[in-house]
């Protein structure tokens, strides 16, 4: 009664044979077996514009920030399209590492000690759009490091995580940790959060490649939810899965 499952879904414009898809005469999504494209269509689910499409979830926190929610938007695992925002109403998301959480600019210093510094560099407007962007980046990035790593700094998890030596473990791990701050500290209401796992391209000993990799998501998981339960929140998280590999997956556990 936890998790459900949908089948045939994928990145398609519309419902298509392999009879229609070879005679061309509907439209179906560009490079329908490259998976960096097929990928991109899965985290902004908008195959008619697979390149120019905002993240899914960017759109939805656009979305409950206009409607006056406070959000943030993490990603333990690089920069995903999915946290891509449409608006301007929402902020850019944060990108985690998976080891040591927050990196600051310099440990030793302040956002105090730098952003005067910041602001004196940049104080002259540029005639260029990309570096009074780029400006504004540098500094809202010193500000909002300094307070992302004092809010975990400390945080303590209610239980080991037991899968904490593995990649999705780890990620997991720091989604909790956030979450926890959140409760604590951080104040916002809808948060959401993008971990990833590689691997799945398989060619050859499907069946036992996939099933260790299926482990690693089964106990990173099983922690997840145990930390979730003991914060009194689990039943204000959903997990979404998805993968561009799901054919393959399927033909290998059929």
């Amino acid at each position: 009664g936890e998790s459900a499952w949908v089948a045939n879904i994928g990145t398609l414009v519309e419902s298509i044979t392999k009879t229609e898809y070879k005679a061309e005469t509907k439209e179906f999504p560009p490079s329908l077996f490259a998976h960096n494209l097929q990928q991109r269509m899965t985290q902004n689910v908008h195959a008619q514009a697979a390149s120019t499409a905002k993240g899914v979830l960017g759109r939805i926190q656009d979305v409950l920030t206009t409607a006056g929610f406070s959000t943030g938007s993490f990603s333990i695992n690089g920069n995903p399209k999915i946290l891509e925002p449409a608006g301007a109403m929402s902020s850019e998301y944060d990108v985690i590492d998976r080891s040591s959480g927050v990196s600051t600019f310099d440990e030793s210093l302040t956002s105090q000690d730098l952003l005067p510094a910041i602001a004196n560099l940049t104080r002259l407007k540029s005639e260029s759009l990309f570096s009074e962007e780029v400006a504004d980046l540098v500094e809202t990035t010193v500000a909002r490091s300094e307070v992302l790593a004092a809010a975990l700094d400390g945080v303590e998890l209610e239980q080991e995580f037991a899968a904490d030596d593995t990649a999705l473990g780890r990620q997991l791990n720091q989604v909790a940790r956030i979450i926890k701050a959140n409760q604590e500290t951080l104040g916002s209401e809808r948060d959401a959060f993008f971990v990833q796992l590689g691997g799945f391209d398989l060619h050859t000993d499907l069946t036992e490649k996939l099933a260790e990799k299926l482990v690693q998501v089964d106990d990173a998981i099983a922690s997840f939810e145990a930390e979730m339960r003991l914060q009194g929140l689990w039943d204000n998280v959903t997990v979404v899965q998805a993968s561009d590999a799901a054919a393959r997956a399927a033909r290998a556990a059929g």
